[in-house]
């Protein structure tokens, strides 16, 4: 009898310890979207202003393919940034915030917490770059394609310039939605999500995988740990990078969102800028999007470093505890 409750006792104990570490493996996945998403979010809050100058920079253009007059005159960031705040007044600068929050927490929330995850269920602790670009680039096209109505909402809001009856339809992010919804529908929610999945793909694929690696390398070959100035180094880099490599693809995806119906499809609104525009009408908006993608980097990945720390996760990059 009492090896039989001696045997009970320890089954007992086994499955508590089992689902001890269940427990634990959920609340360090909890720990790390909730980590993800807290500093996309004050990257947004610090990133805002430098989005709308960049959206109106990329939508300025397009009434001249609608048979407008005057609509391709070109301005750089910092006049365009003044005619906004001239024409609207500073708080212009931050339409749209709630929706961008809203999107910070849930789309960014998504890709950086999904590369971590792909990337260790596909190879573990693997350092091979191609591994790391594919995992971004799957984590970036699953959550942009899940969360396309947050990013539209936030464009057309942002895209507003108040001085129109229709520029004025969106007072809010919730009358947005509704907008949105009753005269569109529920698939409107998702005009644009296949140029924004492939943004999303290309932009998570090349920032996070070339901070991951970049940390990677300068701790292997220059002797640095983990500090400040890894992250601010690598930020700097993965901001750059995918700047070049998402500057054509974003403009696509604004404009199909600012007017849907214009273009047949995202190939047909790429050939419409260059005819049009030219070229380098595809990176109409660089230097914006460059200087928001840059700073937006360097404070997500430094405030996500500084919060996993603090809540006793492995570093980005380093194997799971």
């Amino acid at each position: 009898r009492r090896q039989s409750l001696a045997e009970a006792s320890a089954g007992k104990r086994a499955h508590m310890a089992g689902g001890g570490g269940s427990s634990r493996w959920g609340a360090d996945e909890a720990k790390r979207f909730g980590t993800s998403s807290v500093s996309c979010v004050a990257a947004a809050m610090v990133t805002n202003p430098i989005d709308v100058v960049k959206t109106r920079m990329q939508i300025r253009g397009e009434a001249n393919q609608r048979g407008a007059a005057g609509g391709a005159r070109s301005l750089g960031f910092a006049r365009t940034g003044l005619e906004l705040v001239r024409n609207e007044s500073w708080t212009a600068l931050y339409k749209g915030l709630c929706a961008s929050c809203l999107r910070e927490a849930t789309y960014s929330g998504l890709r950086l917490f999904g590369y971590d995850w792909v990337k260790n269920a596909v190879a573990g602790d693997s350092q091979v770059f191609v591994v790391k670009l594919g995992s971004g680039m799957v984590s970036g096209f699953l959550s942009a394609a899940i969360t396309t109505p947050t990013d539209l909402v936030k464009v057309r809001m942002q895209a507003c310039t108040g001085t129109s009856a229709a520029d004025r339809r969106y007072p809010s992010m919730r009358a947005a939605f509704k907008e949105v919804y009753h005269t569109r529908g529920l698939f409107g929610l998702y005009d644009g999500w296949q140029p924004n999945a492939v943004r999303a793909a290309a932009l998570t694929g090349v920032q996070v995988s070339s901070y991951d690696h970049s940390k990677m390398l300068v701790k292997r070959h220059l002797g640095y740990s983990e500090g400040m100035p890894l992250h601010f180094f690598s930020s700097v880099l993965a901001g750059l990078l995918a700047s070049i490599a998402t500057a054509p693809i974003d403009l696509v995806k604004t404009r199909i969102m600012r007017t849907p119906g214009l273009y047949r499809s995202s190939l047909h609104c790429a050939a419409a800028t260059v005819r049009n525009e030219g070229f380098f009408g595809l990176y109409k908006g660089f230097f914006a999007q460059w200087i928001r993608i840059g700073p937006h980097t360097l404070t997500a990945f430094v405030v996500l470093e500084q919060l996993r720390k603090l809540v006793h996760l492995e570093p980005i990059g380093e194997s799971r505890k």
